[in-house]
């Protein structure tokens, strides 16, 4: 039998709470609210870890964090790996105060393979 993952906010967080870091996001490019978010101040060791690695795809990042909040299981980290971007995806990572994301910026551009 397939394990159930609990829906809906976490404990003392209303329906419908955005994280601080998601207004942001939608502040950023008018993206709709995350609906589906859980209270992440001090997260514990994550289940899921996604990553990316980005250079010059800063407008495509607040969806991506929006569709990660959207998720039902909030104990995720985001590693992005910013291959030198020089768009606005540092500034958009500095707008952010959530912890489950660690976002690494290389100096200059690497290439393929970086």
């Amino acid at each position: 039998m397939p394990k159930q993952i609990r829906q809906g906010p976490a404990a003392g967080q209303a329906v419908g709470q955005v994280p601080q870091g998601a207004k942001r996001a939608r502040n950023l490019r008018g993206l709709g609210n995350p609906q589906r978010v859980s209270a992440y101040n001090n997260p514990p060791t994550p289940q899921i870890s996604v990553l990316t690695v980005t250079y010059n795809c800063g407008h495509l990042l607040p969806r991506t964090y929006w569709a990660l909040c959207q998720q039902t299981m909030a104990n995720w980290e985001w590693v992005v790996v910013d291959d030198g971007s020089t768009d606005m995806t540092r500034r958009f990572f500095d707008s952010l105060s959530d912890p489950r994301i660690r976002y690494i910026r290389l100096a200059q551009n690497q290439g393929r393979g970086a």
